[in-house]
């Protein structure tokens, strides 16, 4: 049991670990994308868009700034779900019982539809800029 115990511990550590890469990765760019694209189309030199393009582009940029608000939100849930469970671990050392059940809690519920919801935004976000960058070479 100890050795099973040593390997799921391993194992959430590396999906932990997977988790954050992932956030950071979005993290970076995300925000470098709204610097940039920002940056770009707020100057005076800005070239001249179309309405249906300046409405893409802010799609993409709410995206974009809704993908790392709720990335950080879902790493704050995860924050809370494993600081109660190293409680209930305490617990456990000092003669108390675990409960496991087996099945996800509503932390990983949680969890999950930010996580699928912040993936998604960062996709559309980029997607959108990607979409306005096209269609700034075709006026071109």
């Amino acid at each position: 049991m100890t050795e099973e115990l040593g390997e799921f511990n391993v194992h959430q550590a590396e999906v932990r670990g997977r988790v954050n890469s992932l956030a950071r990765s979005v993290f970076f760019l995300s925000g470098g994308a709204l610097t940039v694209s920002i940056g770009l189309f707020a100057k005076n030199s800005a070239p001249n868009l179309p309405q249906y393009l300046i409405n893409v582009l802010a799609t993409g940029w709410y995206s974009l700034f809704a993908s790392i608000i709720v990335l950080c939100i879902a790493l704050t849930v995860i924050i809370a779900r494993d600081y109660l469970i190293g409680e209930r671990w305490r617990k456990a050392i000092h003669g108390g019982c675990i409960d496991a059940s087996g099945r996800p809690g509503w932390f990983d519920i949680v969890i999950w539809v930010l996580g699928i919801a912040g993936l998604v935004s960062f996709l559309v976000g980029m997607f959108c800029l990607a979409y306005v960058s096209v269609g700034v070479l075709e006026l071109i």
